[in-house]
């Protein structure tokens, strides 16, 4: 009896070691590996967990962050900010200032002036204009509205009456031919053909336009003639033809004075 006590109790200190033994293997053991496409779940999740796949291929499994997760400096998820759209409409004055009109006139000395002042216009302009954030992606005009007309400013200035005036006081000198020609002078009623008020091209029949032949010189030429003044070519006639040319004059007896003379012409140009 003595003698199995010690052998039980040998024994059953033993079986106890093999035990523990056993119980600390287990928990020393090598972890499980995940596949690939194995699942993360988990109850609380604050930060993302990533899981290797093969050929270095990062397969991410996120949960949705609470307001008080942030994202560190190595994680890929970018962050998204919310975007403010408003749309504005808005009216703003804008002043139109026409421009001034500029006539020679023989009434005159040469570069002396005479002006008659205009009147700026007004108009009032609505646009609408969309805003992302800070940047205007769109801007539409909805309106323009005339409050005010307006008039330009009316300018007389002294004709030149030689070619060094024309330079000084034009900006008119390049000088590309010059024609010795035989000139008379009409007015817009005294007309032969048509006595419409109009030249050949549509313009007013004023002092200023002349009548040429457009071989010679073509309509819409700027012209320069000593006494006369600066001129552009914008009339024909049946008896202007070759080196013939007709001045326009806003009065009668100015035309009769004039009477035919010969006349240096030259063409000019900017």
């Amino acid at each position: 009896m003595n003698r199995i006590a010690p052998l039980t109790l040998i024994a059953a200190t033993v079986l106890i070691l093999c035990g523990l033994a056993r119980s600390e293997a287990i928990a020393q053991g090598p972890p499980s590996r995940l596949h690939s496409n194995s699942p993360v779940i988990s109850s609380r999740v604050s930060r993302p967990a990533v899981v290797p796949a093969p050929r270095d291929v990062q397969v991410a499994f996120f949960a949705m962050p609470n307001r008080t997760d942030y994202l560190q400096s190595n994680d890929v998820a970018p962050r998204v900010a919310p975007m403010r759209v408003i749309t504005r409409v808005t009216s703003h004055r804008v002043l139109v200032k026409p421009d001034p009109i500029i006539e020679f006139t023989p009434a005159l000395a040469p570069g002396k002036r005479s002006i008659v002042k205009g009147i700026d216009g007004l108009r009032v302009i609505t646009e609408r204009v969309t805003m992302w954030d800070n940047v205007a992606v769109e801007r539409a005009v909805v309106s323009r509205i005339t409050v005010r007309g307006s008039r330009p400013a009316h300018i007389l200035e002294g004709a030149p009456r030689t070619l060094s005036q024309l330079k000084s006081s034009s900006p008119y000198h390049k000088l590309i031919h010059v024609y010795t020609m035989e000139a008379t002078a009409y007015t817009a009623l005294t007309a032969k053909a048509y006595p419409t008020g109009y030249t050949a091209n549509g313009m007013i029949a004023k002092y200023g336009i002349v009548a040429v032949d457009p071989d010679v010189i073509p309509l819409g030429t700027h012209v320069f003639i000593p006494g006369y003044g600066l001129a552009i070519a914008a009339d024909t006639g049946g008896a202007i033809i070759g080196r013939r040319i007709d001045l326009c004059m806003d009065r009668y007896g100015d035309a009769v004075r004039f009477g035919r003379q010969p006349v240096t012409v030259y063409v000019v140009d900017r």
